[in-house]
């Protein structure tokens, strides 16, 4: 068992002993808050990035992805297999990789507003790190207000003859919503996939037992895939 499956079931522990704590009222009404604010930021995410890709901010990530993947050596006006070559040899996780052979064409080189292969991978990575930090923003946004009407329900939880059950329940609940926060985490760390130090992350995930199967199944990085533009 490696050291990312230890931190998995480290933070499912801490999970279910706080779903038993709060109780499974609680973590129903906790549960839906998450839920909804989820479902609004991947609804609305994609709009909001579409505005953003014609910011500074998005030509700021894009330029810090070049350099830090070192593209600027690159001749820009190279040939199909030498694209197909440097993609191939970065620093990258095998899926991202993929994802940039397959959308290395002009439709999406005129999504992003780019003419060359070196400004396209730059856009290409810093579309998804500007599709993870709205999509956090817009959750952040969505469950505080969400949240603010599930405040009534703390009275219910207080009921007698309900906690017993209320905190097998939160245990349960508890399991499930550390899945989720995996999920989320692994999601985020798409933002972070230009760093070079990541790389060693991405490998430990790789070698697990536990954490890969979270990774291969992380419906919200798949989703988020799918969903860039």
């Amino acid at each position: 068992m490696s050291g990312i499956d230890i931190f998995v079931i480290a933070v499912a522990a801490v999970f279910v002993i706080y779903g038993i704590y709060c109780g499974f009222l609680s973590g129903i009404v906790h549960t839906v808050c998450v839920a909804l604010s989820t479902v609004a930021s991947m609804v609305c995410y994609p709009l909001v990035c579409s505005f953003m890709r014609g910011s500074g901010l998005f030509d700021m990530i894009k330029n810090a992805v070049t350099e830090d993947l070192g593209l600027r050596t690159f001749a820009e006006n190279s040939t199909r297999q030498a694209q197909l070559s440097l993609i191939n040899g970065l620093p990258l996780p095998e899926i991202l990789k993929e994802k940039l052979v397959v959308n290395n064409n002009s439709v999406i080189y005129n999504m992003l507003g780019v003419d060359n292969v070196v400004d396209y991978i730059g856009a290409f990575i810093a579309n998804i790190v500007l599709n993870i930090i709205v999509s956090i923003l817009l959750f952040v946004i969505c469950f505080a207000a969400v949240r603010m009407i599930a405040a009534a329900f703390n009275l219910i939880k207080k009921t007698p003859g309900v906690r017993i059950l209320s905190r097998a329940g939160g245990g349960l609940l508890g399991l499930a919503m550390s899945v989720v926060f995996m999920w989320a985490m692994f999601a985020i760390m798409d933002a972070f996939v230009a760093q070079p130090v990541f790389s060693t992350l991405y490998d430990s995930i790789m070698q697990s037992k536990i954490a890969i199967v979270l990774y291969n199944t992380d419906i919200i990085r798949l989703v988020m895939m799918k969903r860039m533009f």
